[in-house]
């Protein structure tokens, strides 16, 4: 799982944790369900950071998590985690498919998945259909306190970011150190304005968080 860290991974483990931990208060505090995750551009780990972040929530175990992988017209999740889904989510949004039919686990009992391996250039179309709150509503209605992540395309390249930010509780944004603009990441804050914002999370960080730099890259949030 290219990307994906994992418990022994202690550098970028550490980071995750926090970031964890201090969205899951946020979550909690504001009675946030659904959180969706985008980024300025392509290319600043928006996916993997959602994957990452989607893992170390479903550790706590009173916690059940969804994964939608809304980046339609570039599925990237199913390859990232090396799976198969039962059923294509672009195939759900097109009305073919129930939402039982395709989430599906990766092993923890606490995590689902929904997501595609065919790319899609209807994606604006498709997902103004309705069919994404049919989705949550659906999730909703077979866990008592969920929390939905919906990994989006890029804000600033296509318009399905802004289509969806509507219809969850929040957006994040996620940046890439070395990499993302500050005039992409302030119009990308420009365009969500508008809709409730979750905070920033600075993704490949090499701030440390105590006196040495233990903890290596990693990500950080910022609100």
């Amino acid at each position: 799982m290219p990307g994906l860290q994992s418990d022994k991974a202690a550098p970028a483990g550490a980071a995750y944790r926090m970031l964890r931990t201090r969205l899951l208060q946020k979550l909690r505090k504001n009675r946030w369900t659904t959180l969706a995750i985008t980024s300025p551009g392509a290319g600043e780990g928006k996916s993997v950071t959602t994957l990452n972040l989607a893992l170390n929530l479903a550790r706590e175990k009173a916690t059940d998590v969804f994964v939608l992988d809304l980046d339609l017209r570039n599925p990237s999740l199913c390859k990232f985690l090396g799976v198969m889904p039962p059923r294509e989510l672009v195939d759900y949004f097109a009305g073919n498919e129930a939402p039982q039919d395709c989430l599906f686990s990766i092993g923890l009992d606490n995590l689902a998945i929904a997501g595609s391996t065919m790319p899609s250039n209807q994606a604006s179309e498709l997902i103004a259909t309705g069919r994404l709150e049919e989705m949550i509503a659906y999730i909703t209605s077979i866990s008592a306190a969920p929390i939905i992540l919906v990994d989006l395309p890029p804000l600033l390249v296509t318009d399905e970011a802004l289509l969806v930010a509507p219809r969850v509780d929040a957006t994040a944004l996620v940046v890439a150190e070395g990499r993302t603009r500050r005039d992409s990441l302030a119009r990308a804050k420009q365009l969500l304005a508008d809709y409730t914002f979750a905070g920033v999370i600075l993704n490949r960080s090499s701030e440390s968080f105590g006196a040495d730099s233990y903890y290596g890259y990693g990500a950080r949030y910022t609100e």
